[in-house]
């Protein structure tokens, strides 16, 4: 045996090994991806997260919002999408046609960030409390 077939022997021995090793990683990530999957409830179409909606109302879980795509447009495409971080209230009143209050963030459906902006049935504020005039995202 020449010593250039035992190197390409055990080159092709390296490369088996890499190549086993590398669609094991593969595999141990598609495994992962699916897992957050299932978690996020994406799995299996039982989710309406990037479904065209118009307000949350169109959503069918709690936690789901009605959010734009592009902020720059406010009036521009909305999706099903957990609203952002800073929004404390239910995922269901983000987004949902009326001007919901005292969740940490100003609700797209506020034309301002005025406590009087609020709807008649959205201030979300605990109970004896109001939403602050000059910010509804805060109460008082």
């Amino acid at each position: 045996m020449s010593t250039h077939s035992t190197l390409s022997r055990s080159a092709l021995s390296r490369f088996a090994v890499g190549t086993a090793a590398m669609a094991a990683v593969v595999a141990l990530m598609s495994l992962m991806s699916l897992m957050s999957l299932s978690a996020c409830g994406l799995q299996g179409g039982f989710s309406d997260i990037g479904r065209n909606c118009i307000d949350a109302g169109d959503c069918d879980a709690e936690t789901l919002g009605c959010v734009l795509v592009d902020e720059e447009a406010p009036t521009g495409d909305r999706i099903c999408f957990p609203p952002p971080e800073e929004w404390t209230c239910t995922g269901k009143f983000f987004g949902d046609g009326a001007c919901d209050c005292g969740c940490g963030l100003v609700d797209l459906d506020c034309p301002n960030a005025l406590g009087s902006s609020c709807a008649s049935d959205g201030n979300k504020c605990p109970a004896g409390q109001e939403p602050v005039a000059a910010d509804n995202t805060s109460c008082q």
